[in-house]
């Protein structure tokens, strides 16, 4: 790495390559954000970066250091970084979502899910809020709404 390079602490204790950090990424018409630089096995990019105070190097997917730099801190053990699109290169913060992983098993697993009381906010909610907060094209959305409808229907429990 030339002396030239323009390192910056991103979240405390972990420095990045902030160049080239942001030069590795390219915006796709469906809003995910694709990751340029080097990938892991699994498609999901991978990028170095130095512990301050060891001035050890490591390495870690994007996805992870992406929340970090959101969060404004490390993630800590049992927490895990949920792609909401889907998309293993995908590094848009706003396609990103906290959770352990019981809820990225939830995500990840093909049919998400909803816990009761996202059901019950999807019932009452609109399609296009729907497809906003989900991530859905509207016809999706649309299913997801009448499926979490007749949901609470078969199992006779009053939302309104």
């Amino acid at each position: 790495m030339s002396n030239n390079t323009v390192r910056k602490e991103i979240v405390p204790d972990i420095q990045i390559n902030i160049d080239y950090f942001l030069s590795a990424r390219e915006t796709q018409p469906n809003g995910c954000i694709h990751w340029l630089g080097g990938k892991h096995k699994q498609g999901y990019g991978m990028y170095g970066y130095k512990r301050i105070s060891t001035q050890k190097s490591s390495m870690n997917v994007v996805h992870r250091l992406i929340m970090m730099i959101k969060l404004g801190r490390e993630l800590v053990k049992g927490e895990e970084v949920i792609h909401i699109c889907k998309n293993p290169v995908c590094i848009n913060s706003n396609h990103l979502l906290l959770g352990d992983l019981d809820a990225r098993i939830r995500y990840t697993k093909g049919k998400y899910k909803y816990t009761d009381e996202e059901t019950v906010w999807i019932v009452t909610a609109s399609i296009k809020d729907i497809a906003i907060k989900y991530h859905l094209t509207h016809p999706k959305a649309q299913w997801v709404k009448t499926n979490r409808r007749s949901y609470f229907i078969k199992r006779n429990v009053a939302i309104w």
